[in-house]
């Protein structure tokens, strides 16, 4: 789970580092930003899934559950 946008290692970065060094757990980010082409560049850097903030905690359970993760 992170946010996209963060000070020294964006959501972006993170999710293409990770999946460049192998890493195949699902990653989520969160984000307020979810105008314009935000989650299709989030999902193209790596990320399974996308949600807006704040946080509704039953979407998020619903993702974790989607995963099978929990």
């Amino acid at each position: 789970l992170t946010d996209a946008m963060m000070p020294e290692m964006d959501g972006y970065t993170l999710s293409r580092e990770l999946r460049k060094k192998g890493f195949i757990g699902p990653i989520i980010a969160v984000t307020a930003a979810v105008i314009g082409q935000e989650t299709e560049n989030l999902l193209a850097s790596g990320v399974d899934i996308v949600m807006t903030k704040p946080i509704d905690i039953k979407v998020l359970n619903a993702h974790l559950e989607s995963l099978s993760i929990q």
